[in-house]
């Protein structure tokens, strides 16, 4: 089975390579799949529609909206000049407060291409006129947007928990340690690189009593943008109300802030921002679709325990064993989108992760830690090839920095994920016990 499936891929693969939507690829490889193993269609489908009829389901598009109604109302800019406003007068400060900026917009729309494409279109400009060259500052952009998949509410989360029927709650907070530690160590390569770079401005220097007007001036204008994370993951984890329900309270209170306090939102402004949530929410829901009846297919096969009895085959070592599993997560995040990686893992790889004696939640920070890693290497890389064209710059002007960070802040923080699980355990559990 585990050959019939792997050449199924790999045909799915090629196909994905010649530029295909994602979505027809899978569900080619759907069809061959109840083909060869004489299933019946109507069942898998029948199944598919029952999870998208789910009450939990109605989360995602939620927070689909939310983040695109942050990006359209100016709060990243507010953001920024708040981060600014705290740490931006050292050498280097500016480029700390795009990476703190990042890690509190993931903690608001939840997707990384949201968060490049608006942080990256709002702040570009801004760093090079503090001096910081072009291709550095994409690269800096580039690996900072991953900080989404980690830092909750993450819409990879959300898919991971829905399809691989985890609580979301819990999910949310399993790679929060994880994007804390991957966001010190972004700041910490950061200021190591920008010694070199010489023309990087320095603000001058300025009394007590200024600083802090000025930090209370941006503290008053991102006030109200600063308010999303905390109604939205405050209600959950008081109790006060479910992640769908946080994601609706959310996504109203961010249209009246637009509309009434920021006045950045207008009735034009704000229907594009429906049909644009509604197209990104269409393709996701397409793909949950065929993979929830490409997951009934391969349990029907059992594939997971194929997939298992090959691990087990390999080696009885744990940390061969949870080697072999991140190095198929990192591989699945170069050739695949992170919602379709995260489907594959919460489908296939999760039950044998349980087996191998992974509880669930480590198994979900290390999904996002190395989908963080892998949608930023070549050859599919989205966000990469995303930051060049907001920079308008070819890839082979900023590989060699995001590689960089991917080497001394992403994969340090893979290694600690993988072989510290409290870390993704630990505020899951807690939470739990409470």
């Amino acid at each position: 089975m585990i050959a019939q499936l792997m050449i199924v891929f790999v045909i799915m693969i090629v196909i994905m390579m010649l530029e295909v939507p994602i979505f027809y690829a899978f569900g080619l490889g759907t069809f061959i799949l109840i083909i060869l193993n004489d299933i019946d269609p109507a069942w898998a489908f029948s199944g598919a529609f029952d999870m998208l009829q789910s009450f939990v389901f109605l989360c995602l598009p939620l927070y689909i909206l939310l983040g695109i109604l942050v990006d359209g109302s100016g709060v990243a800019k507010k953001l920024c000049d708040w981060f600014i406003s705290l740490v931006g007068r050292f050498r280097g400060g500016l480029g700390v407060a795009v990476v703190l900026t990042n890690a509190l917009f993931g903690a608001i729309s939840g997707a990384s291409l949201s968060a490049l494409a608006g942080i990256g279109s709002a702040l570009l400009p801004s760093m090079e006129k503090e001096g910081y060259p072009k291709a550095y500052s994409i690269a800096l952009l580039i690996p900072s947007a991953t900080l989404s998949l980690l830092i909750p509410p993450s819409a990879g989360m959300i898919i991971f928990g829905f399809m691989g029927k985890v609580p979301i709650t819990y999910c949310f907070l399993a790679p929060l340690l994880p994007g804390v530690i991957m966001t010190l160590l972004l700041i910490t390569v950061h200021l190591v690189m920008c010694r070199k770079i010489d023309t990087i401005k320095v603000s001058e220097k300025t009394t007590i009593k200024t600083q802090m007007k000025e930090i209370s001036t941006t503290t008053k204008k991102a006030g109200w943008g600063l308010g999303i994370p905390v109604i939205c993951l405050g209600g959950i984890y008081a109790g006060i109300y479910t992640p769908t329900e946080a994601a609706a309270t959310t996504t109203v209170y961010t249209i009246l802030i637009g509309f009434l306090c920021y006045r950045t939102l207008t009735v034009r402004k704000f229907k594009n921002h429906l049909l644009s949530a509604a197209s990104v929410t269409s393709s996701i829901v397409i793909l949950i679709f065929i993979f929830s009846a490409l997951s009934k297919v391969l349990i029907i096969a059992q594939v997971s325990e194929a997939m298992l009895e090959l691990m087990l085959a390999i080696s009885t070592n744990y940390i061969v064993q949870l080697c072999v599993l991140n190095l198929i997560l990192f591989l699945m995040g170069m050739i695949m989108d992170d919602s379709s990686a995260i489907m594959v893992s919460a489908i296939v790889l999760l039950p044998v992760a349980k087996s191998l004696g992974i509880d669930p939640y480590h198994f979900a920070a290390m999904t996002g830690v190395n989908l963080a890693m892998g949608i930023i290497t070549p050859p599919v890389a989205a966000l990469l090839y995303l930051g060049g064209h907001i920079a308008d710059l070819p890839v082979n002007q900023y590989i060699k920095p995001v590689m960089i960070y991917i080497l001394f802040a992403m994969f340090p923080t893979l290694l600690l994920t993988m072989f510290v699980p409290s870390l993704s355990t630990f505020l899951p559990y807690w939470l739990m016990g409470r």
